[in-house]
């Protein structure tokens, strides 16, 4: 070896060793791992294989994970069927709202490929809902994608859909969608979790829900709240159902009336004169309602 090999091989390796040196400070400082190679084995010992880059679980939750390995198997399946509901359209229906009408929305892994349009379609609300309705026509499952989706839904409509269709689900799934639905900014939502409970069967956190939301400011939810009261014969209501005989808003009087008729008619005997309300139809409706539980003439004086 010549004097010059000697003296440049050493400085040459030197270099490479400040680089490489540079290269495991900079590893560390951001996370990345130090070479790759040794993941390939399996990972350190003690640390968990990183996803690969073309891994379609990557950063996805559970639900997103099922829904994308489900439509594999769809495909390989089935593909006609799969491609059918990939590019089903809705159709305007007498009401002029948009719903999806094909038989093979009752396949299980129906839900799934609408999850995924529902995730990615650059749609319309009223496209979203009608997707969002057809969901709950598959037998698959949906009902945890449902509850994440709906606090990210941007649209009202979209998400008092969600809140109804998710009493199609099991018990905790529906009650969750509830009780997301009675949080919601939107009376629209609130009203429709109030309507949903009138669909299922009665018990005491469904209940408790209820009478809770006869107090809501908006009128539509309260409104909504005594119909449900109304429907599961909700007794234990009657005393918030007399307080609302003195609303402001005459639908929220005359719905009240109905209900107290209905759940504690003793109560017409003590009531404000509604015989003589401002609003034609509510004393219309006092005037019936307290002949038909046997009270004659004006209440009697508090």
């Amino acid at each position: 070896m010549s004097h010059i090999q000697r003296v440049l091989v050493p400085g040459a390796l030197g270099i490479l060793f400040v680089i490489l040196c540079q290269k495991v400070l900079k590893a560390n400082q951001t996370g990345e791992p130090q070479d790759h190679k040794f993941y390939a084995r399996g990972g350190y010992a003690g640390q968990a294989t990183p996803p690969a880059p073309d891994d379609p679980s990557a950063g996805k939750t559970p639900w997103q994970t099922r829904i994308m390995a489900d439509m594999e198997a769809f495909k390989k399946e089935n593909n006609k069927d799969y491609q059918a509901l990939m590019e089903l359209r809705p159709r305007i229906t007498r009401s002029r709202s948009l719903k999806f009408i094909d038989a093979r929305l009752a396949h299980p892994r129906a839900a799934s490929v609408l999850l995924y349009r529902l995730m990615n379609d650059n749609a319309k609300p009223e496209v979203r809902e009608a997707l969002v309705a057809a969901i709950s026509q598959s037998s698959g499952e949906y009902a945890d994608a449902m509850l994440d989706l709906m606090a990210k839904e941007p649209a009202a409509a979209v998400r008092a859909r969600m809140v109804s269709v998710l009493r199609h689900a099991d018990e905790q799934a529906t009650l969750q969608g509830l009780q997301l639905g009675f949080k919601d900014p939107s009376p629209l939502v609130r009203a429709a979790a109030a309507r949903t409970i009138g669909k299922l069967e009665k018990n005491p956190q469904l209940s408790n829900l209820l009478m809770t939301n006869l107090k809501d400011q908006d009128s539509t939810v309260q409104i909504a709240a005594i119909q449900s009261a109304r429907i599961l014969k909700l007794s234990e209501a009657s005393g918030t159902l007399e307080a609302l005989l003195s609303s402001s808003n005459p639908s929220v009087r005359l719905e009240s009336l109905y209900a107290i008729g209905q759940l504690a008619p003793d109560v017409l005997g003590r009531v404000p004169n509604l015989e003589k309300d401002a609003d034609h139809k509510v004393s219309s409706a006092a005037i019936r309602l307290r002949h038909e539980a046997g009270f004659r003439g004006p209440p009697p004086l508090k």
